[in-house]
Protein backbone atom coordinates (compact mmCIF):
# COMPACT_ATOMS: atom_id res chain seq x y z
CA UNK A 1 0.00 0.00 0.00
CA UNK A 2 1.37 3.31 -1.03
CA UNK A 3 1.42 6.07 1.58
CA UNK A 4 -0.33 9.60 0.48
CA UNK A 5 2.12 12.67 1.04
CA UNK A 6 -0.84 13.41 3.79
CA UNK A 7 -0.12 10.14 6.00
CA UNK A 8 3.69 10.83 6.20
CA UNK A 9 2.68 14.29 7.04
CA UNK A 10 0.13 13.21 9.91
CA UNK A 11 2.89 10.41 10.90
CA UNK A 12 5.11 12.98 11.24
CA UNK A 13 3.19 15.06 13.29
CA UNK A 14 2.29 12.07 15.30
CA UNK A 15 6.14 11.38 15.66
CA UNK A 16 7.14 14.95 16.65
CA UNK A 17 3.93 15.33 19.22
CA UNK A 18 5.11 11.99 21.33
CA UNK A 19 8.94 13.20 21.56
CA UNK A 20 7.72 16.25 22.89
CA UNK A 21 5.42 14.16 25.58
CA UNK A 22 8.10 12.07 26.19
CA UNK A 23 11.02 14.83 26.75
CA UNK A 24 8.66 16.45 29.54
CA UNK A 25 9.87 13.84 31.88
CA UNK A 26 12.99 13.48 33.43
CA UNK A 27 14.10 9.75 31.74
CA UNK A 28 17.71 8.65 33.61
CA UNK A 29 17.46 4.81 31.95
CA UNK A 30 17.07 2.95 28.81
CA UNK A 31 16.56 -0.51 29.40
CA UNK A 32 16.02 -4.05 26.56
CA UNK A 33 14.17 -6.44 27.62
CA UNK A 34 13.91 -9.43 24.97
CA UNK A 35 10.83 -12.22 25.19
CA UNK A 36 11.76 -15.46 24.08
CA UNK A 37 9.40 -16.96 21.26
CA UNK A 38 6.66 -14.54 21.77
CA UNK A 39 5.05 -13.55 18.29
CA UNK A 40 1.53 -11.95 19.91
CA UNK A 41 1.48 -8.33 21.00
CA UNK A 42 -1.39 -9.28 23.64
CA UNK A 43 0.47 -11.89 25.16
CA UNK A 44 3.76 -9.27 24.90
CA UNK A 45 1.55 -6.88 26.76
CA UNK A 46 0.15 -9.14 29.18
CA UNK A 47 3.43 -9.73 30.53
CA UNK A 48 4.48 -6.50 30.34
CA UNK A 49 1.78 -5.60 32.73
CA UNK A 50 3.01 -8.55 34.80
CA UNK A 51 6.77 -7.26 35.16
CA UNK A 52 5.25 -3.80 35.83
CA UNK A 53 3.38 -4.56 38.42
CA UNK A 54 6.12 -6.66 40.06
CA UNK A 55 9.04 -3.81 39.43
CA UNK A 56 6.10 -1.49 41.12
CA UNK A 57 5.82 -3.64 44.47
CA UNK A 58 9.42 -4.28 44.48
CA UNK A 59 10.49 -0.87 44.12
CA UNK A 60 7.76 0.69 46.38
CA UNK A 61 6.56 -2.45 48.32
CA UNK A 62 3.24 -4.09 47.43
CA UNK A 63 1.04 -1.36 49.64
CA UNK A 64 2.68 1.58 48.32
CA UNK A 65 0.61 3.76 45.50
CA UNK A 66 3.44 5.01 43.84
CA UNK A 67 4.90 3.68 40.33
CA UNK A 68 7.73 3.99 38.88
CA UNK A 69 7.70 6.74 35.84
CA UNK A 70 7.94 4.96 32.74
CA UNK A 71 7.55 4.44 28.97
CA UNK A 72 7.27 1.20 26.92
CA UNK A 73 8.49 0.84 23.22
CA UNK A 74 7.55 -2.87 22.12
CA UNK A 75 9.24 -3.82 18.68
CA UNK A 76 9.26 -6.58 16.78
CA UNK A 77 12.86 -8.40 15.61
CA UNK A 78 13.08 -9.30 12.34
CA UNK A 79 12.41 -13.09 13.37
CA UNK A 80 9.31 -11.87 14.48
CA UNK A 81 9.41 -12.13 18.46
CA UNK A 82 8.74 -9.11 20.12
CA UNK A 83 11.39 -6.95 22.54
CA UNK A 84 10.59 -4.28 25.08
CA UNK A 85 12.22 -0.57 24.99
CA UNK A 86 11.66 0.93 28.33
CA UNK A 87 12.51 4.31 29.47
CA UNK A 88 12.62 4.84 33.31
CA UNK A 89 12.82 8.00 35.90
CA UNK A 90 15.52 6.92 38.79
CA UNK A 91 13.24 6.30 40.87
CA UNK A 92 15.25 6.21 44.09
CA UNK A 93 14.34 9.81 45.62
CA UNK A 94 10.74 8.82 45.57
CA UNK A 95 11.60 5.75 48.13
CA UNK A 96 10.40 6.43 51.28
CA UNK A 97 11.88 3.83 53.35
CA UNK A 98 15.23 4.67 54.56
CA UNK A 99 16.42 0.70 54.66
CA UNK A 100 14.69 0.09 51.02
CA UNK A 101 16.82 3.12 50.01
CA UNK A 102 20.30 2.03 51.42
CA UNK A 103 19.95 -1.67 49.71
CA UNK A 104 18.59 -0.24 46.37
CA UNK A 105 20.05 -1.61 43.18
CA UNK A 106 17.30 -1.06 40.13
CA UNK A 107 19.57 -2.98 37.69
CA UNK A 108 18.98 -6.00 39.76
CA UNK A 109 15.68 -5.11 40.77
CA UNK A 110 14.88 -4.55 36.94
CA UNK A 111 16.54 -8.25 36.46
CA UNK A 112 14.62 -10.30 38.99
CA UNK A 113 11.30 -8.77 38.29
CA UNK A 114 11.81 -9.14 34.21
CA UNK A 115 13.21 -12.74 35.10
CA UNK A 116 10.10 -13.84 37.89
CA UNK A 117 7.57 -12.60 35.07
CA UNK A 118 8.00 -15.74 33.04
CA UNK A 119 11.40 -17.28 32.90
CA UNK A 120 10.37 -19.69 29.54
CA UNK A 121 9.69 -15.80 27.65
CA UNK A 122 11.25 -13.04 30.04
CA UNK A 123 15.27 -13.64 29.96
CA UNK A 124 18.09 -10.67 30.37
CA UNK A 125 20.35 -13.36 28.84
CA UNK A 126 19.02 -13.17 25.67
CA UNK A 127 18.48 -9.39 25.79
CA UNK A 128 22.02 -8.22 24.95
CA UNK A 129 25.21 -10.38 23.40
CA UNK A 130 27.46 -9.13 26.30
CA UNK A 131 25.23 -9.44 28.65
CA UNK A 132 25.32 -6.26 30.38
CA UNK A 133 24.02 -3.44 27.95
CA UNK A 134 20.46 -3.97 28.50
CA UNK A 135 20.61 -1.83 31.38
CA UNK A 136 21.78 1.88 30.61
CA UNK A 137 22.21 5.38 31.89
CA UNK A 138 20.53 7.79 29.66
CA UNK A 139 23.01 11.02 28.73
CA UNK A 140 20.83 11.86 25.25
CA UNK A 141 17.12 11.80 26.10
CA UNK A 142 15.97 12.97 22.58
CA UNK A 143 18.49 10.32 20.82
CA UNK A 144 16.94 8.02 22.96
CA UNK A 145 13.53 8.53 22.25
CA UNK A 146 14.01 8.98 18.70
CA UNK A 147 15.32 5.76 18.78
CA UNK A 148 12.70 4.04 20.90
CA UNK A 149 10.02 5.73 18.06
CA UNK A 150 12.13 4.40 14.92
CA UNK A 151 9.54 2.69 13.59
CA UNK A 152 6.99 5.14 13.43
CA UNK A 153 9.25 5.73 9.98
CA UNK A 154 7.97 2.26 9.22
CA UNK A 155 4.65 3.65 9.64
CA UNK A 156 3.91 2.17 13.01
CA UNK A 157 2.65 4.36 15.04
CA UNK A 158 1.21 1.85 18.21
CA UNK A 159 4.86 1.26 19.25
CA UNK A 160 4.53 3.29 22.21
CA UNK A 161 2.32 1.30 24.46
CA UNK A 162 0.33 4.53 26.49
CA UNK A 163 -1.80 1.92 28.53
CA UNK A 164 1.29 0.27 30.18
CA UNK A 165 3.72 3.41 30.42
CA UNK A 166 3.26 5.75 33.32
CA UNK A 167 4.08 9.18 33.29
CA UNK A 168 2.29 10.97 36.59
CA UNK A 169 4.06 8.18 39.46
CA UNK A 170 0.94 6.65 40.94
CA UNK A 171 -0.34 3.32 40.70
CA UNK A 172 -3.79 2.75 38.59
CA UNK A 173 -5.60 -0.08 40.93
Amino acid sequence: MNKTIFDIAAIKRLKLETINTLNRQDFRFFITLNFNGVKDDLKAQDLIRKFLNLLNAEVFGKRSSKSVVIACSLEKHKSGNYHLHIISEDPTSRILSESRKLNFNYRNIIKKCWEATDIRMARISISCPDKSSWFKEIYDQEGVIEYILKEFDRGRTDVIQWDLSNFHGDRIL
